[in-house]
């Protein structure tokens, strides 16, 4: 994302069910399921020792 300009950052499209949503919001919530699963992930692996 380093290559997206700032000022695009606040553009937006519309979802179909959180509606108008700006590519920065994108970017968070991308980031948030990303380190959702990290840790789930580490839950597992603690679960079972690995």
């Amino acid at each position: 994302m380093l290559r997206v300009p700032r000022r695009n950052w606040k553009r937006y499209g519309i979802h179909n069910e959180r509606g108008r949503q700006t590519v920065r919001r994108n970017l968070e919530l991308i980031a948030g399921h990303d380190l959702n699963h990290l840790d789930q992930i580490r839950a597992i692996r603690k679960k079972f020792r690995w």
